[in-house]
């Protein structure tokens, strides 16, 4: 794993330094990684080759060869661990009455926590979406629910501080970024058609006038029932990629 320190997050130590706020930087880097071993933890646990490490200003972005075609209950535990991390530090914090290493942690906990993309927040409400509704409808209102939390975010930075201003527009940018939920969804059915798990559990989804592929759920081989005849996933998708 290459672990990458971005220049962000150097100027942004520097500019804390220049601050005389020594003890907040170094209880912010032991936080930030802290928070990232939580997660490097579960994709070890789960045998999952993880590439990078990115620490930045805004975080970490670590890049892992996740499948798109995983349960909803192993991408639960690996968006759940960073922050649940950062939870256990604020407890050792408190019987420590270490105030600052609290507060850094219980920071680092409630805005990762929020469901605004790229966040931990985002995937695990879509994980949670996921497994109540078909994926396509689940990253639909994962991503609208997102981009609203991102406005609201900015407009209440302003009365706080620059940082959470900056954090705020940089929320912004990614949203728009990504805001296409539909090419999402097709990556999603590309990775279910080229790399099918069989170990996935059977769910019988629902007939509708849509395609048909979007009443899959994430996490499952789906199957449908028409006129007494059964259609499986495998045979829905070889067909609406040979169309």
């Amino acid at each position: 794993m290459k672990l990458k320190i971005n220049a962000s997050f150097i100027l942004y130590l520097v500019c804390l330094s220049l601050l005389n706020e020594l003890s907040l930087v170094f209880y912010l880097v032991i936080s930030l990684l802290l928070h990232e071993i939580g997660h490097l933890v579960i994709l070890k646990y789960n045998k999952i080759k993880v590439t990078s490490l990115n620490i930045t200003a805004f975080g970490g972005i670590m890049q892992a060869h996740v499948g798109k075609n995983i349960t909803n209950r192993l991408e639960i535990a690996i968006y759940i661990s960073g922050p649940l991390m950062n939870l256990l530090m604020i407890i050792i914090g408190f019987i420590l009455k270490n105030n600052l290493f609290m507060m850094v942690n219980l920071s680092l906990f409630t805005l990762n926590i929020l469901p605004i993309y790229p966040l931990d927040g985002y995937y695990l409400i879509t994980s949670i979406f996921s497994g109540l509704i078909p994926y396509y409808n689940s990253l639909k209102i994962s991503k609208i629910l997102s981009f609203l939390l991102t406005l609201i975010f900015f407009f209440i930075s302003f009365k706080f501080n620059i940082y959470l201003v900056l954090l705020s527009i940089m929320f912004i940018f990614f949203n728009l970024k990504d805001l296409n939920y539909k090419k999402q969804y097709e990556l999603f059915i590309l990775d279910k058609y080229l790399n099918p798990n069989l170990f996935l559990k059977n769910k019988k989804v629902k007939e509708t006038n849509l395609n048909l592929t979007k009443s899959f759920y994430r996490g499952r081989n789906n199957y449908l029932e028409i006129g007494g005849k059964v259609y499986y996933e495998k045979n829905i998708l070889n067909r609406y990629f040979k169309t």
